[in-house]
């Protein structure tokens, strides 16, 4: 299934990995801030999880997307975790953080992905890897994952704040 992920360039890529500490601080700033919003961290929202569950859902997949990009980027002969692609490794990441951690998690991962994949030349990104035994994934596509997941829990995240702010 192709998405607007899909049509973005490497270059596009490291652009919204370096902004998604600013937007990320922007939609958890007001919980941060507001003793009230925060004692609501746990309250399950319209999509049946609370933030602190949406902020801690998408640190640990993002972590892993990320440290399965960087094994693409500077390994020799990388297998990738078809379960780390999915985010179906969340049932095995422990605890929840708590939200300072999840977004400062979200931040350095970002970070550190963009800085890494700056240095690449335009055939790193083409780099393919096999997905564990069913099929194979290139770098580009990869990042986009990452970008997507990150990108669609700070849709829900900014969802769920909107649900929490008291109504005027």
């Amino acid at each position: 299934m192709s998405d607007r992920y899909d049509l973005l360039s490497p270059k596009d890529l490291i652009i919204t990995l370096r902004s998604l500490a600013r937007r990320y601080r922007a939609v958890t700033g007001p919980m941060r801030s507001d003793p009230d919003l925060f004692g609501r961290i746990d309250e399950r929202g319209p999509g049946g999880r609370s933030m602190g569950e949406l902020l801690g859902d998408t640190s640990v997949h993002f972590a892993g997307l990320v440290t399965e990009s960087l094994h693409l980027a500077n390994q020799a002969a990388p297998v990738i975790s078809a379960g780390a692609v999915a985010g179906t490794s969340r049932a095995a990441a422990g605890p929840l953080l708590p939200i300072e951690q999840a977004v400062a998690s979200i931040e350095d991962n970002a970070k550190r992905l963009a800085d890494n994949l700056d240095r690449l030349d335009g055939d790193g990104w083409a780099r393919g890897a096999p997905l564990d035994s069913v099929g194979s994934i290139d770098l580009v596509t990869l990042v986009r994952s990452a970008v997507r997941g990150a990108i669609e829990g700070l849709r829900a995240a900014e969802a769920q704040l909107e649900h929490l702010r008291p109504q005027s």
